[in-house]
């Protein structure tokens, strides 16, 4: 998980929220859309509802600054 202390958002950022559960494959796809906009999305924090099977390292794989919880 990233420092959401490290470095405030500034004015006009955008921060993309997704919230998943037991859909691994589903939040890939989600996270390839949400890099595929063409206003580029400045911060992501993903919700997992599903702590049996993480999705922590498909979050990780994504090249953004980000909140896992």
């Amino acid at each position: 998980m990233s420092d959401p202390e490290a470095a405030p958002l500034g004015k006009g950022a955008v921060v993309a929220v997704v919230v998943t559960r037991h859909r691994r494959e589903l939040l890939a796809d989600s996270l390839k859309m949400i890099a595929a906009q063409t206003h580029p999305v400045d911060h992501l924090i993903v919700v997992d509802n599903g702590p049996d099977q993480p999705a922590r390292d498909v979050v990780a794989s994504f090249p953004l600054p980000y909140t896992y919880l």
